[in-house]
């Protein structure tokens, strides 16, 4: 049992039932029946303000940590997130798991962020250990980006294989998803499966990739989708370029600058230049 509101609400139910059974199974103990009450609402109470504490403090050290994130500290919210978990890391509230899990998940960020790529895998190691077989809709939803990151930092690692099996396992466990969150992660996927094939020199199984991906995002006109459509088109025209198909490469890196060369989105014109400079460099080869 978790003990937070929830919990205490419940075991107040139960201790009322409980009475309302006594007080009709034991008539002659109706005096006892209101100090029975009153013990359950205080017992339900005490379980639940220690709880409701320690969730301001776990939330407070996250915050503490996310600021000092921002000021542009490294060691510092490395340590801050370190010390909650260090601190709340094996309670069996709800709501202080999910302050717990975000830190893992945020320590990993950062250490990812600053190279550390390997300290970031254990990182995301504990948040899917830990909290892998949580039901809470948030919780699931962290520990898949937390898969995704993971898959991240072993690509920049050079471990394509071990990589490439945890975007196909995120893709595989998400199906079909239905929220723009766990969609956004699918898509993240998606683009992390076909890197570590481009990468790994399988350039025939990456077009594939990309082009179920394309197949299952190229339809949606939001500016988040669009992203991920030319993003997997890059990916497309680097595993065309391997397989030596150069004229299908050009062709693609042609596609993604006369859709999207007047955008005024800074992360589309980050891919358009992409494209631009590898059509350049693809050219004066051919």
């Amino acid at each position: 049992m978790r003990y937070g509101r929830r919990s205490g609400m419940l075991l107040l139910w139960v201790v009322v039932t409980a009475c309302g059974l006594l007080y009709a199974l034991m008539p002659e103990q109706r005096v006892a029946l209101p100090l029975v009450v009153i013990a359950g609402v205080a017992v339900a109470g005490a379980l639940t303000i220690p709880s409701s504490r320690h969730v301001k403090q776990a939330r407070r050290m996250a915050e503490s940590a996310s600021e000092l994130a921002a000021l542009g500290r490294s060691a510092e919210p490395i340590e801050a997130y370190h010390s909650l978990v260090a601190r709340f890391g094996d309670s069996r509230d709800g709501a202080v798991r999910a302050v717990v899990a975000s830190a893992l998940f945020n320590k990993g960020h950062d250490l990812s962020r600053l190279g550390r790529d390997g300290e970031a895998v254990a990182a995301f190691d504990e948040v899917i250990e830990r909290f892998g077989d949580d039901r809470d809709a948030d919780v699931i939803y962290l520990v898949a980006q937390a898969r995704v990151n993971r898959g991240a930092s072993l690509t920049k690692l050079n471990r394509h294989d071990e990589a490439l099996a945890e975007f196909q396992g995120v893709v595989r466990d998400l199906g079909d998803p239905r929220s723009p969150r766990t969609r956004e992660v699918d898509a993240r996927a998606t683009i992390g499966t076909a890197l570590s094939l481009v990468r790994a020199g399988r350039y025939g199984d990456a077009i594939l990739a990309c082009d179920d991906g394309i197949r299952r995002w190229g339809g949606a006109s939001e500016p988040l989708p669009e992203l991920h459509v030319a993003s997997l088109l890059l990916l497309k025209a680097e595993a065309l370029g391997g397989l030596g198909k150069h004229d299908e490469e050009l062709a693609v890196y042609a596609g993604v600058v006369d859709r999207h060369g007047g955008t005024v989105d800074p992360e589309m014109s980050s891919l358009v230049a992409q494209a631009l400079v590898s059509r350049g460099d693809r050219k004066s080869v051919v």
